[in-house]
């Protein structure tokens, strides 16, 4: 699961461009010479600015200081407080811990955030167990085009955009107090944060939230909640015993997750489905766009990591290129991050005259910046074949955008052909019942997209716009009723409070 927060569960997980062959269809990757091609504008942002935003240091400090306000978001005057609400809650546990990472800009700290926030929102006694970040924060360095310099995108400041602090850290300041840390502007808040409660108290809740897995029983609580998801049909062998052994329930981002335990041999009660979701105060049809430096009208838009095969880029890269020409009025804005340029994609791309354009964005962003990406473009495409939940999926949903997504596995909790495009996908079996260093207990499997009606669904989108555009409008209309962060939070209250 990842939107533009760049991070990887581990190198040897999935392949990346340039793989075994081993993987079902050989190596997906796109190289040069192999006749995709289109005109590029590549788009990065400036080191120095990437460098203030991104680093952990400073993102840990605005979360411990809780710089400004809490804000309620664009267009709002009045809603969500800077803590919980004074009512009690006599229906819950007596205190939930949420252990994770917390001040990353990887999709496992975004879904701890965003989760935590709402659960504040509803009155919950969260307490927090910081845990570190799995890899360290990439700085992306600045990348030229052929006769243009680097085109950078403006960056809002720590302290708010536009004078709104709800497009900040600061928004962040409750999970700040619920850390209950002692001595504001210690940079060592992930030490003197971490506590429990007392050993033993009843209707105590440990979540955890975290990769590398870790399957240990905390101790002195009264029930252990594992999120860990899995996106590849058949969990690790290595996995079932301690899920089995240690934690009382486990969370699925999605149905298709909750398959992949309940598959794999994990008890059906003890795997529920608990859905990530969206803040549509953040991520609105009026999110102010992000700049980006397209000639043509109608833009396609990609969010994920392109150079690894489980996103799919190499798919619809093919397939745009197939769907057309330079002298369409369209382009396909990439938001790339994390796992490398893929520079042999673009050098081959840039060598045709007479393909479509290409707008090319690499580098993390930072919460705030993802709605303007979305707003900024007409539809997004996804057609992933591996995903636990396919979170931009429904941020851009959000923003009303219609969206084209793989019609296979985890997107089908929120999307299906009323509110969005799906495209047509048959299941295929890896050679081996491992995922990268992961032996599994059965054959793993994950979707291939079927190129031929991406193409034609590419086209269909560019010439039906208004029709596009309606399931975009009804595409928001279902976020808004069952997925939001408020709505996350509310199926954690119905599971710890049976």
């Amino acid at each position: 699961m990842k939107g533009a927060r760049g991070w990887r569960k581990s190198g040897a997980l999935e392949p990346s461009r340039g793989g075994p062959s081993a993987w079902p269809g050989g190596p997906y990757a796109v190289r040069a010479g192999s006749g995709v091609t289109a005109r590029v504008a590549t788009q990065m942002e400036d080191g120095a600015t990437a460098a203030r935003r991104v680093t952990l240091g400073m993102v840990r400090e605005m979360m411990v200081r809780g710089v400004g306000t809490v804000g309620v978001g664009p267009g709002a005057s009045a809603g969500r407080t800077a803590g919980p609400p004074k009512e009690e809650r006599r229906d819950f546990p007596a205190s939930l811990t949420w252990e994770g990472d917390f001040a990353s800009l990887h999709s496992f700290a975004h879904v701890n955030r965003e989760m935590v926030l709402a659960l504040l929102r509803k009155g919950v006694d969260v307490r927090i167990a910081p845990a570190p970040a799995p890899v360290p924060a990439r700085v992306p360095a600045p990348a030229l085009a052929p006769g243009r310099g680097p085109v950078p995108v403006p960056v809002p400041r720590p302290d708010g955009v536009g004078g709104s602090p709800a497009l900040s850290w600061s928004r962040y300041r409750p999970i700040r107090d619920a850390m209950r840390v002692s001595e504001p502007g210690n940079r060592r808040w992930a030490q003197s944060a971490r506590w429990a409660p007392r050993a033993g108290s009843k209707g105590t809740v440990h979540v955890r939230h975290v990769w590398p897995p870790d399957f240990r029983r905390p101790q002195g609580y009264e029930r252990f909640v594992l999120i860990l998801p899995w996106e590849y049909g058949y969990l690790p062998s290595a996995w079932i015993g301690p899920v089995t052994e240690s934690a009382d329930e486990v969370w699925a981002y999605s149905r298709y997750v909750r398959d992949c335990y309940v598959r794999s041999g994990v008890v059906p009660d003890k795997v529920a489905v608990v859905h990530p979701g969206v803040d549509p105060l953040l991520f609105h049809p009026q999110a102010p766009r992000v700049p980006v430096p397209a000639t043509r009208g109608y833009r396609f838009l990609f969010v994920g990591g392109a150079a690894t095969s489980r996103k799919g880029f190499d798919v619809l890269l093919r397939a745009y290129v197939r769907a057309f020409r330079r002298s369409d009025d369209v382009c396909l804005v990439v938001k790339d991050y994390f796992y490398g340029p893929v520079k042999g994609e673009i050098a081959a791309i840039q060598a045709d005259p007479d393909a479509p354009e290409v707008v090319y964005v690499y580098g993390d962003a930072d919460p705030w910046m993802m709605p303007g990406y979305y707003t900024a473009c007409d539809c997004l495409v996804l057609p992933y074949r591996a995903e636990g939940f396919g979170l931009p999926a429904l941020e851009a949903m959000a923003c009303a955008r219609p969206v084209i997504v793989t019609g296979h596995g985890a997107a089908l909790d929120f999307c299906s052909s009323d509110v969005g495009y799906l495209i047509p996908a048959k299941e295929v079996a890896f050679p081996e019942m491992r995922v990268g260093d992961f032996p599994t207990c059965g054959p793993p499997v994950w979707a291939e997209p079927d190129e031929d009606a991406l193409v034609r669904l590419l086209r269909h989108v560019f010439t039906h716009r208004d029709e596009a555009a309606e399931k975009g409008r009804a595409a928001r209309a279902r976020v808004l009723g069952r997925f939001t962060w408020d709505h996350a939070a509310a199926q954690v209250v119905h599971r710890l409070s049976g």
